[in-house]
C-alpha cells in the first residue's frame, strides 16, 4: 500500500484547474466571494485544527510527513475506540485542497474500522468520483481501500 501512495504524483496546479473546469462543465456548484476566489468552505470549519494544519503541509508539498501524521493521529483515536471522532472528519473531510496520496491515506487508514465508520462509505464514493473527473483509474487506485 506505502508503494501505491510514493507512486501516485501530486496534482499540478494545471490538473486542479481542469478538475475545477470539469466539475462547473457537470453542474456542480461553485462557491465564490465574486472576484474568482473560492470562499473556505463550511464543513473546513468543523474539522480540528491539527488537520488543517496537515492539509496545509500537504498542500505545500509535504506529503510524506501529513501522511506520518495522519497515520499517528487516526490510529491513535481507533485505538481508543474514538469512532465518533473519526467518522466526524471523514463526514467533513473536503475534497479540493488535499492530494490524491492523503486521500487515499484517509481511506487506508480508516480500512480496518470501516465497520464503525458510517462517514467511510460517502467519503469513498467521494473520492471515487473524483477519481474518475481527474480522468485516473479509479478502480486500480482504490483497490482494496473499499
Amino acid at each position: 500500500m506505502q508503494r501505491i501512495l510514493r507512486e501516485i504524483r501530486e496534482l499540478t496546479r494545471e490538473e486542479r484547474a481542469e478538475f475545477r473546469q470539469n466539475m462547473k462543465t457537470m453542474g456542480a456548484p461553485t462557491e465564490g466571494d465574486g472576484r474568482g476566489r473560492l470562499q473556505e468552505h463550511p464543513s473546513q470549519l468543523a474539522i480540528p485544527a491539527w488537520l488543517q494544519a496537515l492539509l496545509e503541509l500537504d498542500n505545500k508539498g509535504q506529503s510524506d510527513a501529513a501522511l506520518d501524521e495522519l497515520f499517528d493521529r487516526i490510529d491513535e483515536m481507533l485505538s481508543a475506540s474514538e469512532y465518533e471522532k473519526v467518522d466526524s472528519i471523514l463526514a467533513n473531510m473536503p475534497l479540493e485542497g488535499p492530494s490524491l496520496t492523503l486521500m487515499m491515506g484517509v481511506l487506508s487508514i480508516t480500512r480496518p474500522a470501516a465497520e464503525h465508520l458510517p462517514s467511510r462509505v460517502r467519503y469513498f464514493d467521494r473520492v471515487y468520483r473524483l477519481c474518475t473527473a481527474m480522468r485516473r483509474d479509479a478502480d486500480s487506485l482504490l483497490r482494496g481501500l473499499k
